[in-house]
This record gives C-alpha cells, sequence and structure tokens, in this order.
C-alpha cells in the first residue's frame, strides 16, 4: 500500500461494543444474557394471557 493510504482495518474501532459508560457496558459484557431476558419474560406471559379465553371454551 502506498504512503499515505489508511486500510480499512485501519478505520476500525480497536474496542468493539457499545458506546455505553463504563459500568453498564462492563455490566452487559459480563452479562450478555440479561439484556433478552425481560423480552423473553413478557412474550412468555403474553402467549397464554392472549390466548386463555380460546383454551377455556
Amino acid at each position: 500500500m502506498e504512503s499515505g493510504q489508511t486500510s480499512v482495518a485501519g478505520l476500525s474501532d480497536p474496542t468493539p461494543g457499545l458506546p455505553a459508560p463504563e459500568r453498564p457496558n462492563a455490566f452487559l459484557a459480563e452479562f450478555t444474557r440479561v439484556l433478552p431476558l425481560p423480552h423473553i419474560g413478557v412474550t412468555a406471559m403474553l402467549v397464554p394471557t392472549r390466548w386463555w379465553d380460546f383454551w377455556k371454551n
């Protein structure tokens, strides 16, 4: 590569991840499965709630 040119790899961020403050970023990096748990929990509660009348009759 000629001098003065920048490779695509040279433009990438050396520390991938969320642009968040250190404490939340460290927490989410340590417990990566914590974030989807509320979504799974709400979905698991809504499905039986929605179909309760259907199952009951």
